[in-house]
């Protein structure tokens, strides 16, 4: 199956859309605690590596679908 080609952010990852298995950036293929994970709008959210502190990681992350870059869907 082929994908369509997205960028998240400033890094120049070419992420998979609609792939939840995308391993390009901070994504590894998916699971409970990482990328791509759903988003509110059923769309996947992908991350890239931005920068890091002495003890937090950031990442730039955007949904494949509505291209929303925070509003990941949670378990009621």
């Amino acid at each position: 199956m082929t994908y369509e080609a997205f960028q998240v952010g400033d890094s120049g990852d070419k992420h998979e859309a609609s792939n939840p298995k995308c391993e390009e950036g901070w994504c590894e293929g998916g699971g409970a605690d990482r990328y791509p994970r759903p988003c509110v709008c059923g769309g996947l959210v992908h991350a890239s590596f931005l920068d890091e502190s002495y003890d937090d990681v950031l990442l730039q992350r955007k949904c494949d679908r509505c291209g929303d870059d925070y509003d990941e869907a949670r378990e009621g």
